[in-house]
């Protein structure tokens, strides 16, 4: 099984890290996964990797996961449902999983959209067990 985690970005600007910090949830479940459920992984870095929303949904196509799960933070909501959106008509078969701050604290808003088939309140490791 392949697993895709993505930490999006506003992709209308070039900023750098909104909180200054690497998207460590991500890199924990990368973790996890790999070690304890012997899952390939791979992780798109929006931010430090430079990538915009064609390119980012490009490479998602390319690596045909399973599932895919994005970090979604309040400030960038815009353009991570952009992603999703784009990924979901893309990738139709894959399963796209909003996780992050702003899943866990408004779950119901991003259930309601389309584009998101799941959505982790939480740790996001505990539904992987």
């Amino acid at each position: 099984m392949r697993v895709l985690l993505i930490y999006p970005r506003d992709f209308t600007c070039n900023d750098k890290y909104p909180s200054g910090k690497l998207p460590l949830g991500l890199l924990y479940i990368a973790s996890y996964l790999r070690e304890k459920k012997k899952v390939e992984v791979k992780l798109i870095d929006c931010y430090a990797e430079r990538r915009g929303l064609k390119e980012t949904v490009r490479l998602a196509k390319e690596y045909n996961p399973r599932y895919i799960g994005i970090s979604v933070m309040t400030y960038f909501l815009k353009s991570t449902v952009r992603l999703a959106s784009e990924l979901k008509k893309e990738i139709p078969n894959t399963k796209i999983v909003a996780g992050g701050l702003h899943a866990s604290a408004m779950p119901i808003e991003l259930l309601s959209m389309d584009c998101f088939d799941y959505v982790i309140k939480g740790e996001a490791e505990i539904p992987f067990r």
